[in-house]
């Protein structure tokens, strides 16, 4: 009885060191201010617009956005307008189900745009899919 006992306490403490893993829940991040898709569902959106905006008229600004995985994964994209460029930092390393990398790439001003409803960085050799 006590080898069961403690192999279920085991596995109970097991189970919640995973659940208490970096997790940055879609509640979190809207809460934060942060550029919301979870499975179609937006928040915030027009905080990109205002971002081209600030860019275009040359006033420093930041935008998170943070979009879901399918099993729940957050992948978060900063955009830092530091007056001059863009630096752009894409992090999935919450993402259990692909390979942990965080990028940086830095951008001109003139890169951020919006066709249609999508939001993209481009420069001579690189096209971002923003949003």
């Amino acid at each position: 009885m006590k080898k069961v006992l403690i192999i279920i306490l085991s596995l109970i403490m097991f189970i919640c060191i995973g659940c208490s893993k970096d997790s940055y829940t879609s509640k979190t991040a809207i809460k934060n201010g942060d550029v919301v898709d979870v499975h179609g569902e937006q928040y915030n959106v027009e905080k990109l617009d205002k971002f081209i905006e600030n860019v275009k008229n040359n006033n420093k600004d930041k935008v998170r956005i943070t979009t879901y995985t399918i099993e729940g994964g957050a992948i978060i994209t900063d955009l830092d307008y530091d007056g001059e460029n863009i630096n752009y930092t894409n992090d999935n390393t919450r993402d259990n189900f692909g390979k942990p990398r965080i990028e940086n790439k830095k951008f001109d001003s003139d890169s951020f745009y919006k066709s249609g409803s999508n939001y993209y960085l481009k420069n001579s050799t690189n096209e971002i899919l923003i949003y």
